[in-house]
């Protein structure tokens, strides 16, 4: 395999995952930049090394303005969930990305997961035949990074349940609802697709850990489904070098990062 070039911008907790999972081929040359830790170089100077070929995994408040000043020094970008924190920086996110020799890939992991992609041909085939059912995603577990305490259950852990929503059905929705509680650690999504209802259920502080689970409801006909906890990693950074090397699109691209980031605006809006 061809050896390229990688920056991975931001060494938190994810950061440090991607690095280590890097090292199981020969196919990246790794240089890890951090802003905060003196371990690492500063992010700052990422533009500068010839790194055409990034991974931004810093808090997504910084995700846009580092997206976006990669985009226009032409490198191509694995932007981390969430995209960015508005529909209006995603779409403008999208609109360099559109332009010639640059190539972005969000971070929603979970469409690496096999029965994701089962439950895509499931779901596929139900419309094919007019078989429509409602949808329920679960995720309870007890968290264990406090950090996650800064930033919303909506906007922290609901892009990974909707971008498979997004993922699943080829439609908008044609409304949205949604409460989060007033500590932040858990919400409940409703997104009407018309012949699809489809619910979210998440709770990162629950007595136990009991993980993402989906359920197919046709009437009588209940079809249940766990998201098992496996290693993915290698075969998004696999996705990531496909897309750069051989231009093989991967399923989380910058279209579907926009239409998750545009989902999560209208249920937090409809949260107010």
């Amino acid at each position: 395999m061809e050896k390229i070039s990688l920056g991975i911008c931001g060494m938190g907790r994810w950061g440090n995952k991607i690095e280590a999972n890097t090292y199981f081929n020969n196919c990246w040359k790794v240089r890890s930049f951090d802003k905060n830790s003196p371990h690492y170089n500063d992010w700052s100077d990422i533009y500068s090394e010839l790194y055409n070929n990034l991974i931004i995994s810093t808090p997504p408040d910084t995700h846009f303005e580092l997206a976006k000043k990669a985009l226009n020094s032409n490198c191509n970008v694995w932007i981390e969930k969430p995209m960015c924190k508005s529909y209006e920086q995603a779409l403008e996110l999208k609109r360099l990305a559109d332009m010639p020799f640059r190539k972005v890939m969000v971070g929603h992991i979970l469409m690496y997961h096999p029965m994701v992609k089962a439950l895509k041909l499931i779901i596929d085939d139900n419309i094919k035949h007019k078989k429509y059912h409602d949808i329920h995603i679960q995720n309870l577990y007890q968290k264990k990074d406090m950090r996650e305490n800064e930033e919303s259950v909506l906007w922290n852990i609901a892009p990974h349940e909707i971008s498979l929503v997004v993922y699943w059905l080829p439609y908008q929705p044609i409304s949205y609802k949604c409460e989060v509680s007033p500590d932040k650690h858990s919400c409940n999504i409703c997104l009407d697709y018309n012949k699809f209802k489809v619910t979210i259920l998440i709770n990162r502080n629950y007595h136990t850990n009991i993980g993402r689970s989906v359920r197919l409801v046709n009437g009588d006909n209940v079809h249940n489904y766990e998201l098992t906890n496996i290693p993915l990693l290698q075969e998004e950074l696999r996705a990531f070098y496909d897309y750069i090397v051989y231009d093989k699109k991967p399923i989380a691209d910058i279209n579907q990062g926009c239409e998750v980031v545009r989902i999560i605006e209208e249920l937090e809006r409809s949260n107010k």
